[in-house]
């Protein structure tokens, strides 16, 4: 690898984005910890609408 800057600075446009949408997302106190003991799992289809399955 001849460039010796961080990867991140390839993606630093994609991290300001994404910094943004973070610090308005509505449901960012949730830990990620499912309480109900239910996991999904689909494909990475864009089609599918997991949360109508259920």
């Amino acid at each position: 690898m001849d460039d010796e800057r961080p990867a991140a600075a390839d993606f630093a446009d994609l991290l300001a984005a994404n910094r943004a949408y973070a610090s308005t997302f509505a449901l960012q106190g949730f830990d990620g910890v499912a309480r109900a003991g239910v996991a999904m799992v689909t494909c990475m289809d864009s089609r599918i609408d997991p949360l109508r399955m259920i």
